[in-house]
């Protein structure tokens, strides 16, 4: 069975109110634009494989930077650096 997989981004400004980036938020529905009560590691994993394997970074973010929340237990296990190291900011949850 395919599982389907919405990513939300929120823009992220600078002082002068200028996009700096995107913050990459799984959802669990295209309608709501809510959070789904998913572990932490199976949210984050979804929104690095939707925005590096099916839509691309570039689509979602253009030249800015991307924002992506990161359990401990992904760090740890360098899951993050499949991701572009000039372009990402990870937030710890």
């Amino acid at each position: 069975m395919k599982q389907v997989v919405f990513v939300a981004r929120q823009a992220v400004f600078d002082r002068a109110k200028k996009v700096f980036g995107y913050e990459l938020l799984h959802r669990s529905d295209a309608q709501k634009n809510a959070y789904a009560h998913v572990n932490g590691n199976q949210a984050s994993t979804a929104v690095m494989n939707t925005t590096l394997n099916v839509v691309g970074l570039s689509e979602l973010t253009g030249d800015k930077y991307m924002f992506i929340n990161m359990t401990r237990d992904l760090l740890l296990a360098e899951d993050f650096t499949v991701l572009p190291a000039g372009r990402t900011v990870v937030e710890l949850l």
